[in-house]
């Protein structure tokens, strides 16, 4: 049997919490591990004007770059058959495969849109590969033509639904809750969000996102902001309240939306580039990125329940995840 071996990090608002891919290796044995937790937490940071601080950031972003190389490359000399698992691919993924025995494969798990790999050195890097595996399917042919010598695959990411779960509340709050920080299109939910408040004061808006996208919710807007909150806090407000939105400008794998499904919170997805990788229609509501569809989606979800709980658990629970990307590697 090949060896696994594990290639990540979480990144650092994951850190600590159910959220992020990393939690893969908690339910997938792995024969070694290459954890970059701390270059990649160092070489993040912005540089600033004193010389220790550009020295040392210098240094793990170095670290960073060619360090997780290196260590493959050792891994190589001592074992003929490995499977090196890069679960960020996009962040950690080099030109280790030319380094190779040809006995040792290469597997990436790319969690980003087919266009953010349009360039280049990407599209170099892609034919490297043995396998791919994809946070959503709808971009399976894409990669297949990318990276001709890869296996491609969509897995779903996963979630901790023992964690989440609903505590059978029978009646939510007049409540919408927004979450995250990537491929959101902030500025439009900023005028949904002014439009909803203006049809009914007494909605309630909670947003929880970094501190850097308060700015978006300007003008006379009653909303509550959140930023760092615990693991249990986001439960709870998964579980009373009456919908999450999320207007996406594009997407894939998907924290919130596993969240919100696995303890029956309704989901309204605005977007212009619809996936339904994880779950049925019957179950979100997606939508064009118009303000007054979004808005009157938003107004008849109040009086909905949704039942998804056991889809996701029977789908995306960890251990599930877990089986099938080991299934996938073992058979590269």
């Amino acid at each position: 049997m090949p060896k696994l071996i594990y290639i990540g990090f979480a990144f650092p608002h994951h850190k600590n919490t159910n959220a992020g891919y990393h939690h893969l290796v908690d339910y997938l044995h792995y024969d070694k591990e290459i954890i970059c937790q701390r270059e990649i937490e160092e070489s993040q940071k912005s540089i600033k004007s004193n010389y220790k601080d550009i020295f040392k950031i210098c240094f793990y972003r170095f670290k960073f770059n060619v360090g997780i190389t290196v260590k493959c490359i050792f891994y190589n000399l001592l074992y003929k058959d490995c499977i090196f698992h890069f679960i960020y691919g996009e962040n950690t993924y080099k030109t280790l495969k030319i380094f190779l025995r040809k006995t040792n494969k290469v597997v990436c798990t790319f969690h980003q849109p087919f266009s953010w790999f349009e360039n280049k050195v990407w599209q170099k890097r892609l034919k490297q590969l043995d396998g791919i595996i994809l946070m959503s399917s709808d971009e399976i042919i894409k990669f297949q033509h990318a990276a001709p010598n890869a296996k491609v695959i969509f897995i779903p990411h996963g979630v901790n639904t023992d964690f989440y779960y609903n505590d059978n509340i029978q009646s939510r709050k007049k409540q919408v809750i927004m979450v995250g920080n990537w491929l959101r299109d902030f500025e439009f939910a900023n005028r949904v969000f002014n439009k909803l408040i203006k049809i009914d004061k007494s909605i309630s808006i909670v947003i929880v996102t970094n501190k850097s996208n308060y700015s978006y919710f300007t003008g006379n807007l009653s909303v509550k902001l959140l930023s760092g909150i615990s693991d249990t806090k986001l439960r709870d407000l998964y579980r009373e309240s009456s919908c999450l939105f999320l207007p996406l400008t594009v997407y894939t794998a998907n924290n919130a939306i596993l969240e919100a499904l696995a303890v029956d919170c309704p989901i309204i997805i605005a977007t212009n580039k619809p996936s339904v990788s994880y779950f049925n229609k019957s179950m979100v509501s997606i939508i064009p990125m118009n303000e007054s569809a979004a808005v009157h989606n938003i107004i008849s979800v109040f009086s909905k329940r949704v039942y998804s709980r056991e889809f996701v658990v029977n789908n995306y629970s960890w251990p599930i995840v877990a089986q099938k990307t080991e299934k996938f590697l073992k058979n590269i």
